[in-house]
């Protein structure tokens, strides 16, 4: 009988000794990491040919930003008016509301990879028209600076 190269009785030998790394077990997602570390943060305001902060990111936090949606209406036949959403005073988003009297804008953003902000940036909503009215919803984790360090 020709010799196997394997034979069914034998204990199987381990190739894989261990050296300085060892290949993890489970490697989360993103939002696994962040949800389990981090603390929702969400909400949502209105405003009129104004500008409003939405949130600011606490002292040794960061904030992962998952989505954010505006809606901008414009009551007026006259002009047309723009609505932003900014992140640390530079608009992430715009929508533009047109010219007529039931002028409607809808945008709804989601991040395969969060947007990451350090403490102290800020999120804002922006209406240039006092005849336009702007709502913004945003949704994101809250996670302590010394957790965020690993990724």
């Amino acid at each position: 009988m020709a010799d196997k190269a394997y034979k069914p009785n034998e204990k199987f030998v381990k190739i894989y000794e261990g050296g300085g790394l060892a290949p993890p077990k489970f490697m989360p997602s993103y939002y696994e990491w962040i949800s389990a570390r981090g603390k929702v943060v969400n909400g949502f305001k209105s405003v009129t040919d104004s500008t409003s902060t939405l949130y600011t990111v606490p002292e040794n936090k960061v904030f992962f930003l998952i989505s954010i949606s505006m809606m901008s209406v414009n009551d007026a036949a006259i002009s047309i008016s723009n609505s932003d959403f900014e992140v640390d005073d530079v608009p992430a988003l715009t929508i533009q509301s047109g010219k007529s009297a039931t002028g409607v804008g809808n945008e709804s953003i989601s991040f395969s990879i969060p947007m990451r902000l350090e403490a102290g940036k800020t999120l804002k909503i922006r209406s240039n028209r006092a005849n336009c009215w702007v709502r913004c919803c945003y949704f994101g984790y809250e996670v302590d600076k010394k957790d965020s360090l690993i990724i």
